[in-house]
C-alpha cells in the first residue's frame, strides 16, 4: 500500500495539519473625503504668474469699489430717502400679513425700527431746504403714526414749515383725532399718487374715517396671501432641507456616493494658469460691457439691463470657443453640456433645497450684522421695489434668473475654483476663496456676506459632487428668482 505523499514511512508521529483561521468579519466600508488632497503642482513646471497678479489686481478693484459705495443713496433712483421708505413699507405690510394669519401667539414687528426714526431726524435737522422739502419730516410723522407712537407738534410744524398747501393738509390729517370719509378725499384730493409718503398720508387719513379701502390697496389681500404662503412653504423647506442633508451623510459615510471631482479635473498646475488667464477675461469682459452700455444715458431701465444681460450671455459663449495660449476651455469641459440634463437639474433643486438650512442662518446673522454695517440693498432689489413695468419685470428675471446664474457659475465655479483648488492643493480651500470672492463683489455689503458665500459654497460642493455646473445654475437660478419675487410681492 502506498504511503500517503509528504509523511515518510514508518512514521509513528502525528500528522499535524494546518490551522484553519476563521474568515475575517467584513467592517464598515472606508470613509471617504468629501474633498480629497490634491497632488501639488510639479516643481519643474514653468508656472506663469501673470494671470494671477492680474486677477488679484481686478478682484481687489472690484472688492474695493463695492465696499466704498455701500452708504451712497440709492443706486438707481438717487433717492436718499429710498432705505427709510422700505423700513416703513415693512412694517405696514407686517402689519398687514399679521391681520390675515392665523393668531400664533407670535408678535410680528409693529414698530418702525428706531435706526430708521433716528435716520430721519437727522436728514431733518441737516436739511438745507427746510422750507421746500418737508419729506424727511413727512416720512417721520407716518412712521410714528404706523407705529402707534403720538406725533408731536414739533415734529408736524417741520411738515407745515413749507406753507405749500399740499403739506398744510397732511399736518392737518394728523392734528385731527377723527375723520369722515368726506373729509379724508377732500385733504388727499391734491396728494401725489406716486410718492409713497402721500400715498401712505392717504391711507391714515381714511384709517381715522373708518375706511380701510386705501390700506388694503397699498397691501392688497392676494400678495399678502402670496406671502403667507411663500412663508409656510419656506419654514416646511428648511425641515426638509435638514432631512436631504441627513440622507446626504448617511450615503456618504457608506460610501455610496461617488469621489467628488470637479468636472474640469484632472489639471495640471500649467491649466490652472490658463484657468487664470480665462478668469481674468471673463472678468474685463463684464466691466467693459458694463461702461459701454451706461454710456447710452436715454436708455431705459429695461432696455439697459437686457443690453448688458443680452451681450454678457452672448461674450460668454464667444469667450469659451477662443484658445487661451494653445489651450481650449470649451464650455463641456467646465461641466456645462446637456448630458444627464434631467438628472442634474433635480440636483440642483435637492442642493437647493438643502441650501435653506443654512441660509436661514447666515440671513439671521446678517440682519444682526446690519445693526453694526448698516442696511445696504442690490440695484435688482431697489427696481423689484419700485412699481416696476412689465418691461422692467421681464428684464429683472433675464438677468437674475438666467444670466447671472450662468455667467456666475462659468466665472466662480467652473473656471476660478478648479484652478484655485490646484494651486492651493486642496478642492475645500478653492471652494472658500472663490465663494469669498464671489460674495464680495456684490453690492449687498458686508451683512449679506455670510448668506452669499454659502451659496457659493454650496454650488462648490454641488459642483464636485455631480461633476457637473448645471445644478450649480439651477440652484442659483431657482434662489435669485424666488428673491426677486418676494421683492416684487412687497413693491
Amino acid at each position: 500500500m502506498e504511503e500517503p505523499e509528504g509523511i515518510p514511512p514508518d512514521s509513528t508521529e502525528p500528522v499535524s495539519l494546518p490551522e484553519e483561521r476563521p474568515e475575517p468579519t467584513p467592517g464598515p466600508p472606508p470613509v471617504q473625503v468629501l474633498y480629497p488632497r490634491m497632488e501639488p503642482a510639479k516643481i519643474a513646471e514653468r508656472r506663469n504668474p501673470v494671470p494671477w497678479i492680474l486677477l488679484f489686481l481686478l478682484f481687489s478693484f472690484l472688492i474695493v469699489a463695492t465696499v466704498t459705495s455701500l452708504r451712497k443713496p440709492s443706486i438707481q433712483s438717487g433717492d436718499q430717502y429710498w432705505e427709510d421708505v422700505q423700513a416703513i413699507k415693512e412694517v405696514v405690510h407686517q402689519k398687514r400679513l399679521a391681520s390675515l394669519l392665523p393668531t400664533t401667539g407670535a408678535s410680528p414687528r409693529q414698530a418702525v425700527a428706531s435706526d430708521t426714526m433716528a435716520d430721519l431726524r437727522s436728514k431733518i435737522a441737516t436739511n438745507p431746504k427746510p422750507a421746500t422739502d418737508a419729506t424727511a419730516a413727512r416720512l417721520l410723522v407716518e412712521a410714528e403714526f404706523e407705529s402707534g407712537q403720538k406725533i408731536s407738534d414739533a415734529d408736524l410744524n417741520h411738515v407745515s414749515a413749507t406753507k405749500d398747501p399740499v403739506d398744510l393738509a397732511f399736518a392737518n390729517i394728523y392734528r385731527a383725532k377723527t375723520l369722515t370719509t368726506a373729509q379724508a378725499a377732500q385733504m388727499t384730493a391734491g396728494f401725489s399718487k406716486t410718492r409713497f409718503s402721500y400715498t401712505l398720508a392717504r391711507v391714515h387719513a381714511f384709517d381715522k374715517a373708518g375706511d380701510p379701502r386705501p390700506r388694503d390697496e397699498l397691501s392688497p389681500k392676494w400678495k399678502m396671501e402670496a406671502l403667507a404662503g411663500l412663508t409656510v412653504c419656506a419654514i416646511l423647506a428648511v425641515g426638509l432641507g435638514c432631512v436631504l442633508w441627513m440622507v446626504f451623510i448617511v450615503l456618504k459615510t457608506d460610501g455610496r456616493l461617488p469621489v467628488p471631482q470637479h468636472p474640469a479635473e484632472p489639471m495640471s498646475g500649467l491649466d490652472a494658469d490658463k484657468f487664470a488667464y480665462r478668469a481674468v477675461l471673463l472678468v474685463a469682459t463684464f466691466l467693459l460691457i458694463g461702461i459701454g452700455v451706461s454710456a447710452f444715458q436715454k436708455a431705459t431701465v429695461a432696455a439697459e439691463m437686457f443690453g448688458t444681460y443680452g451681450i454678457m450671455l452672448i461674450a460668454v459663449i464667444l469667450i469659451h470657443k477662443l484658445p487661451v495660449l494653445g489651450m481650449r476651455i470649451p464650455l463641456s469641459r467646465l461641466g456645462v453640456s446637456t448630458k444627464n440634463l434631467g438628472k442634474n437639474i433635480g440636483y440642483g433643486v435637492v442642493g437647493y433645497f438643502m441650501a435653506l438650512p443654512g441660509l436661514a442662518v447666515s440671513l439671521g446673522i446678517g440682519a444682526e450684522l446690519m445693526k453694526i454695517f448698516g442696511k445696504s440693498t442690490h440695484p435688482a432689489a431697489e427696481i423689484a421695489t419700485s412699481n416696476p413695468n412689465l418691461a422692467t419685470i421681464l428684464a429683472l428675471f433675464f438677468s437674475a434668473s438666467v444670466v447671472a446664474p450662468f455667467w456666475e457659475e462659468i466665472m466662480f465655479r467652473g473656471t476660478l475654483l478648479p484652478a484655485l483648488a490646484r494651486v492651493l492643493g486642496r478642492p475645500v480651500w478653492g471652494i472658500l476663496l472663490s465663494s469669498f470672492m464671489f460674495a464680495a463683489i456684490h453690492p449687498q455689503g458686508v451683512p449679506l456676506w455670510l448668506a452669499l458665500g454659502f451659496i457659493g459654497g454650496m454650488n462648490g460642493m454641488l459642483a464636485y459632487q455631480t461633476r457637473s455646473l448645471v445644478p450649480c445654475m439651477v440652484l442659483h437660478a431657482l434662489n435669485n428668482g424666488i428673491v426677486l419675487t418676494l421683492a416684487l410681492l412687497l413693491s
